[in-house]
């Protein structure tokens, strides 16, 4: 897939230093609006092959924006990945983010996980509910 230039950021994503690819991965995902190309570029360095540092330092850079975009971008990566080091990290950016887990963020969280397991993508909506069901056991 071919993604448009945002400001250097693709090419900074196939850098061959993993700290510029997890800058990238940073600042795109402060950034990122719904737009497919940038959608592309972060999903890849969500699964980089590379460094799991990178999928770290992107994943918690979505989450800590607190919105639904953020959390559904990781949730797909957790779909896709069929590399056990990948999931573990992207597991863990989703179980340590603090801001998921004050009160007011736990609310919120639950309401976005709720709403994505309507989502038009089926490894988000099975993600979705796989943490729901981890955090509300004796719900299912």
């Amino acid at each position: 897939m071919a993604c448009p230039d945002t400001d250097g950021d693709d090419i900074d994503a196939d850098s061959p230093l993993w700290s510029v690819r997890a800058a990238a991965g940073r600042r795109l995902a402060a950034a990122a609006a719904d737009d497919a190309g940038v959608d592309g570029v972060l999903h890849r360095l969500l699964l980089d092959a590379r460094d799991t540092g990178v999928t770290q330092m992107t994943a918690e850079a979505l989450l800590e924006r607190g919105d639904v975009y953020g959390l559904r971008a990781v949730l797909r990566a957790l779909a896709c990945t069929q590399d056990l080091g990948t999931a573990d990290q992207l597991g863990a950016a989703l179980d340590c983010d603090p801001h998921g887990w004050t009160e007011a963020g736990a609310d919120r969280r639950v309401r976005q996980l709720r709403e994505l397991t309507s989502d038009e993508d089926a490894g988000v909506r099975a993600e979705s509910a796989a943490v729901l069901a981890s955090l509300h056991p004796s719900d299912h």
